[in-house]
């Protein structure tokens, strides 16, 4: 038998980047979890010390924590308000080490969000992910407050997203910029936004990205209904976009992934996967928190990722099968009616 062979040399050397923890999501770990996080990431303080659950975690995250991210996404006028302060007291100075450009001119629509579907990106940089940018008249009216987010494990690009709840104005001089940040300098202004109002900031590095123009529209019903197939697992929806909508939005045929007289179904992206492009959204209802007596509700994708990530004895509330709680359209009809004539 020959005793010669090839050998398959493996490329050991590649770098692997080391796996950061968030808070949030060790909140819902149990301590054996814990404990094996530790012991993969050869943390040995948890691993030989016994310690309890808010221990281990302080430890995790002193070793292996991820840099939490303080993004505005709550409306607050007096916050609105000190940013203006800000950027018309504090001396802005621009740095041009980074090439960064975006589009040109952005929409926002009153009362909606602005998600990854949108399609307003920016170049990746991990300095600039999970950091607040702000849209600046040339009067220094902030009129929009944006967050710069990473889709998944994406690092193509970052894209720029905002909250329903948050307002949006136009600005009485039309000259637009799109103010980008680093973590220190956006940090600082989360805090001035969520109560610090009177903080004063001498100086503060900005990257400033010019924009032909910035419009806040008002939502507009269709010609069509919308149609909704609410299923006992999993819920889509669509409507049929005719020419006049085209027309209407400005948009073209095929712009942001729309078709012309013909019907486009609504696209949700699965946060428990990596965020991948799916036309289902799960008929599932998760509750993440009860405040003051008011739940706090997460949806779809949202709530599975809740069920993923959670521990059954450690407690969380998820409903299934939504469709069966909700009774027949023509009793719930006649009920209301016979409730009227009483």
């Amino acid at each position: 038998m020959d005793k010669y062979g090839y050998v398959l040399k493996q490329n050991n050397n590649v770098e692997k980047k080391d796996k950061r923890y968030y808070e949030a999501d060790l909140l819902l770990m149990t301590t054996l979890q814990l404990k094996e996080i530790c012991r993969k990431e050869k943390i040995i303080q948890g691993v030989i010390n016994p310690m309890d659950k808010e221990e281990i975690i302080r430890t995790i995250l002193r070793f292996r924590g991820a840099e939490e991210c303080y993004l505005i996404e709550k409306a607050d006028e007096k916050g609105m308000k000190a940013l203006e302060r800000v950027f018309r007291e504090t001396s802005l100075h621009e740095k041009h080490d980074r090439s960064l450009k975006c589009s040109s001119k952005i929409i926002a629509y009153e009362g909606t969000a602005i998600d990854i579907y949108d399609c307003l990106t920016l170049p990746y940089d991990e300095e600039l992910k999970g950091t607040n940018a702000l849209v600046v008249g040339g009067d220094m009216t902030v009129c929009a407050v944006l967050n710069v987010v990473q889709a998944g494990s994406r690092t193509d690009c970052l894209y720029l997203t905002k909250a329903a709840e948050l307002s949006c104005r136009e600005s009485d001089v039309k000259n637009y910029s799109l103010y980008c940040m680093g973590r220190r300098a956006s940090e600082l202004l989360y805090r001035i936004y969520n109560g610090r109002y009177e903080l004063s900031v001498e100086y503060l590095e900005v990257y400033r990205i010019p924009l032909l123009d910035f419009e806040v529209k008002t939502p507009f019903l269709l010609s069509m209904p919308v149609a909704m197939d609410f299923g006992t697992s999993n819920t889509t929806a669509g409507v049929y976009l005719d020419n006049r909508y085209f027309e209407r939005m400005g948009l073209h045929d095929g712009e942001r992934g729309l078709r012309e007289n013909d019907t486009n179904y609504a696209v949700f992206y699965d946060s428990s996967d990596d965020w991948q492009e799916s036309i289902l959204l799960p008929s599932v209802v998760g509750v993440l928190s009860v405040e003051a007596g008011q739940p706090e509700f997460l949806f779809g994708y949202d709530a599975i990722r809740l069920v993923n990530s959670s521990y059954i004895d450690e407690g969380f509330c998820v409903f299934y099968d939504i469709k069966r709680w909700i009774e027949d359209y023509e009793k719930q009809s006649a009920n209301k009616k016979s409730s009227r004539n009483l």
